[in-house]
């Protein structure tokens, strides 16, 4: 199963699953990014936008490397042998949210940032 990046176990994983327990399991991926956002905003919020990739990939990435062969049987030390799918699709996610969490905590600590007009205009409006 798996190995050629084809789907493999993931995909039937996914497919066996209730669908409250898949959506259970999605409020809970969420959750655990909001909370690794405020945490970065807490230690690093001022950093440059880069930052917030390294942070992505060093506790998401090498987390997910560490924790899923723990609670997830049969998976591997980075789930390679999910299919090298799992991973690059892993990493091309937590990329994407380390600089958008990056960028947006940057420009929110150094002056006016979108939050804070968009704030700004809806008080001005009301």
């Amino acid at each position: 199963m798996g190995g050629n990046g084809s789907g493999g176990m993931e995909g039937q994983m996914m497919t066996m699953m209730p669908l409250g327990v898949l959506f259970a399991g999605y409020i809970y991926h969420y959750m655990n990014g909001v909370a690794f956002a405020l945490i970065y905003i807490l230690l690093f919020g001022s950093q440059r936008y880069y930052w917030g990739i390294v942070y992505a990939l060093l506790f998401t990435e090498l987390g997910m490397m560490v924790s899923l062969p723990l609670l997830m049987p049969g998976a591997s030390i980075a789930a390679l042998n999910m299919g090298g799918g799992v991973l690059l699709g892993s990493m091309l996610a937590h990329t994407a949210l380390g600089y958008v969490l990056g960028f947006f905590s940057e420009h929110e600590v150094h002056g006016n940032g979108l939050i804070q007009e968009i704030l700004a205009w809806s008080t001005q409006k009301g």
